[in-house]
């Protein structure tokens, strides 16, 4: 009985996470602020909207280049540094890392 009991409890933390998941993603595609402020948008005066930040979407549009191009994302940190063009904290070094979650959702 107990292990009926126990693959219910999986099962509904499965459902759970799958609905979480979901509702996330519709809130991204609307434009909504799911978490963090993504690099490329700004969040709109009413504290819930994304609006697009057009030096960051040049920057956006500079990595897609670079990654169809066929540019690792150490090479493209490399080149968005060497450019002076900030991360969203402000910083001027880029990471390949961060290039990497960038190219991750696009």
């Amino acid at each position: 009985m107990r292990r009926i009991v126990d693959a219910f409890a999986e099962y509904e933390r499965l459902v759970i996470g799958a609905r979480t998941k979901s509702a996330l993603q519709a809130k991204i595609r609307r434009g909504q602020r799911c978490g963090s402020v993504r690099f490329g948008y700004d969040l709109a005066d009413d504290g819930k909207t994304l609006v697009e930040n057009p030096n960051e979407q040049a920057a956006l549009a500079l990595i897609r280049e670079e990654s169809a191009r066929g540019s690792s994302p150490r090479k493209i940190a490399e080149a968005l540094t060497s450019r002076g063009i900030p991360t969203k904290a402000g910083k001027t070094t880029w990471l390949h890392t961060t290039v990497r979650q960038i190219l991750a959702r696009a």
